[in-house]
């Protein structure tokens, strides 16, 4: 007689809802990362502006005072941009957080039936084993009296 656990449809109910909040995690996760990727692309462009401002100031060409002004708008623009993105990111930071105490939840939850299925499985073999010894002692009962009545 095999094991048969009787939540089985439970378990892989369980871990299909643990799969499905790791998927949702990962994905808040890449797109949290892709957001504090962008934040880092503006600050390197706003450094480049700045190479660029200083490189203009040390020629001193005349018309390197629009270059400049543009460079500074151009900064600006960025600043806000890097306000927008810094709050989308915190946002995202938050959904990521609750992401992982989903997960963190479905993973228990499918542990907990995971454990009883083990409890249940071990439970089962030491049934078999004393069915098994119970069944060799019959045996030997049965032989033993065969032997003092022949």
């Amino acid at each position: 007689m095999a094991f048969e656990f009787k939540f089985e449809s439970l378990l892989k109910y369980r871990k299909r809802l643990e799969e499905a909040a790791q998927r949702d995690f990962i994905a808040a996760r890449r797109e949290l990362d892709e957001a504090l990727a962008m934040i880092q692309q503006m600050y390197s462009s706003i450094e480049e502006a700045r190479a660029y401002i200083h490189s203009c100031q040390g020629q001193g060409q005349a018309g390197d005072i629009f270059r400049i002004l543009s460079s500074e708008q151009f900064i600006t623009g960025q600043k806000v941009k890097i306000d927008i993105e810094r709050a989308r990111a915190r946002e995202l930071m938050m959904r990521v957080e609750e992401k992982q105490e989903l997960l963190l939840a479905a993973a228990r939850e499918f542990k907990k039936i995971e454990k009883l299925k083990e409890r249940h499985k071990s439970e089962f073999k030491k049934e078999q084993r004393r069915l098994e010894i119970k069944r060799v002692d019959d045996l030997v009962v049965i032989r033993s009296g065969r032997r003092k009545t022949a």
